[in-house]
């Protein structure tokens, strides 16, 4: 089920809402960082379109409960949202807004739907003014990590994003051999987009089978069967990716034959591009020494209605995913949990 991120009216997505249920245990702090080099540089404090104080000492409140400790951070990159008609903006400016094509000529064609389907997948995105404060938290502290498709686009921007990740849970010594100030976190999860374009280029590959009658997925299969080969990735890893572009083939074929592209098998399509980089990352890690281990969205307790393609989040989720983290996930195991889809 993809989920409609756009919850109770404030911008809010997977990534903040699974932490919104880990902050029962340790209150939360939300922090958006852009990747820089190989460095995780915040810039923005936020909690849905609130601006806060950056200060741990300055609480705000969740549905009446104060939270302050746990943070958030969130990669800003396009995260596969640059679909055609969708206007561009720099990081500064006010939101995006995303166009959809009023024409209602030929609404019950299946190409329509595919549009439509398309138009719900791009997130608002939030403006912010203010920076945050220079002050540091002086304790350790646990973090969700959210990273979007650009910053996943190919095997060398995952080796930064898992260096990057291995650098906060163990700071490395400065160059004059001196101990970091910087703060190690304990990341509970990192959420991960799709690689690069592979959401656009999976409905692409849908609208193809179905108006075309062609299947042809060897792009993807190239890209990340590659980044497998690129990091030489167990073999058990290499099969479950390899498997599961497998399943997205025989799906499409399955398109091609009956001619019905449905908003459930649409969800079910566009699933498979951030199943495959979870593990994918999962593995990375693994390598770097760093304990990691990947999840569907639905392992750690995402629920979501059953509108297919605009799915809203269950409350239940808050509790079946602190239940999840509570007492089936290590806390010393980095959960890859796929951003954008629940069951």
């Amino acid at each position: 089920m993809i989920i409609n991120r756009q919850t109770g009216g404030s911008s809010i997505n997977m990534a903040a809402f699974l932490l919104l249920a880990l902050a029962a245990v340790a209150p939360l702090k939300i922090e958006a960082f852009t990747i820089s080099s190989n460095r995780m540089c915040n810039r923005r404090s936020i909690l849905g379109g609130s601006i806060y104080n950056d200060e741990l000492a300055s609480p705000v409140k969740y549905n009446g409960k104060e939270m302050e400790k746990s943070v958030l951070f969130m990669s800003e990159d396009d995260d596969d949202d640059d679909e055609e008609g969708e206007e561009q903006v720099d990081e500064e400016e006010e939101e995006d807004e995303v166009t959809t094509n009023d024409d209602d000529d030929d609404e019950d064609h299946p190409s329509k739907a595919l549009t439509t389907y398309k138009s719900n997948l791009n997130p608002r995105r939030i403006s912010y003014d203010d920076r945050p404060g220079s002050s540091r938290p002086q304790a350790s502290i646990d973090v969700t990590m959210k990273f979007g498709g650009s910053s996943l686009a190919n095997s060398e921007c995952i080796d930064r994003v898992a260096k990057l990740i291995r650098d906060r849970i163990r700071p490395p010594l400065n160059e004059d051999g001196s101990v970091s100030e910087e703060v190690p976190v304990r990341p509970r999860a990192v959420i991960c987009s799709a690689m690069g374009k592979t959401t656009n280029s999976l409905l692409s590959a849908g609208q193809m089978a179905l108006e075309e009658g062609r299947v042809d997925i060897e792009a993807l299969r190239t890209l990340h069967l590659g980044t497998c080969q690129d990091f030489e990735l167990p073999t058990h890893t290499r099969k479950m990716v390899g498997k599961l572009l497998d399943e997205c083939e025989d799906m499409l074929n399955g398109v091609r034959l009956i001619q019905e592209l449905s908003p459930k098998s649409l969800d079910q399509l566009v699933s498979y591009g951030e199943r495959c980089s979870v593990r994918i990352m999962a593995a990375r890690l693994n390598q770097l020494g760093v304990p990691a281990q990947a999840f569907d969205a639905w392992d750690v307790g995402v629920f979501t209605d059953d509108t297919y393609g605009d799915a809203k989040l269950l409350p239940k989720a808050i509790e079946s995913i602190k239940e999840r983290f509570g007492s089936r996930i290590d806390p010393n195991v980095v959960a890859v949990v796929t951003g954008f889809i629940g069951e």
